[in-house]
């Protein structure tokens, strides 16, 4: 990227840890729509009411946030089949990457 010849071993060395990560991020995905998974929302109970049952959801979350200048730097690095491969990756990108506050940050991005 403009800094000379790459060391090659280490090009190696970290596309097989982003591999992995991917990977991970992968059969996450498979079971859950979001980075963060299941969040658990249960609402305080008052002394003498009844327990109210805890309200499962898929969340977008600040996991999800961070990943997303991550994943765009990836074409730059000519890694974007990477995420090709793993059709619960790419799902997942192209539900985040459609949200409307990204767009409007990667707008600003030249």
């Amino acid at each position: 990227m403009g800094h000379g010849e790459p060391n090659a071993e280490l090009v190696s060395t970290y596309e097989n840890q982003i591999r992995q990560c991917f990977d991970y991020y992968e059969a996450l995905l498979a079971k859950q729509t979001y980075l963060a998974g299941n969040v658990s929302l249960i609402e305080e109970t008052h002394p003498g009411s009844p327990q109210l049952t805890p309200l499962w959801l898929q969340a977008y979350t600040i996991i999800d946030i961070f990943n997303l200048p991550w994943f765009a730097f990836l074409e730059k690095l000519d890694l974007w089949h990477e995420i090709e491969a793993r059709p619960h990756l790419l799902a997942w990108w192209k539900v985040v990457s459609e949200r409307p506050a990204w767009k409007a940050v990667i707008r600003t991005v030249p």
